[in-house]
């Protein structure tokens, strides 16, 4: 299964469908908000809508690859992604696409830290690669 968090997953993952064949999931602003109105980082953590019945087509030991960057809010969907992928592989692999940080705005440099920290920590942990 290959996953796409916000544009640029979204953005690779319509690439991507046209030569793999696989099970893809996009995760982005739109079928994640229910609400018309924008969130925050911190109300994707803890309202956005994630279907444990998505990741059914992973099974233990399938490989589930990850394609995000940071510095928008639906990164904050991120952590309860990962819980939910934990529970059916831990074969999971995260392409993590680094944006130039010199183009980043304040807000968006602040979102940054915490989501290249928590990838880095995992892939520390043995938790991803």
């Amino acid at each position: 299964m290959i996953i796409g968090i916000g544009s640029a997953g979204k953005n690779i993952c319509d690439l991507l469908k046209e030569t793999v064949n696989d099970n893809f999931l996009v995760l982005d602003e739109h079928n994640v908000n229910p609400s018309s109105l924008p969130w925050s980082m911190e109300e994707y953590e803890r309202r956005g809508v994630l279907e444990e019945s998505w990741f059914d087509p992973l099974t233990d030991g399938d490989e589930c690859v990850i394609l995000t960057s940071s510095g928008g809010n639906i990164q904050g969907i991120l952590l309860r992604t990962l819980e939910l992928i934990k529970r059916k592989t831990d074969n999971i692999l995260i392409f993590y696409f680094k944006p130039d940080l010199e183009l980043l705005s304040t807000e968006q440099k602040l979102k940054y830290r915490p989501v290249f920290g928590i990838l880095q920590e995992m892939v520390r942990t043995g938790s991803a690669r």
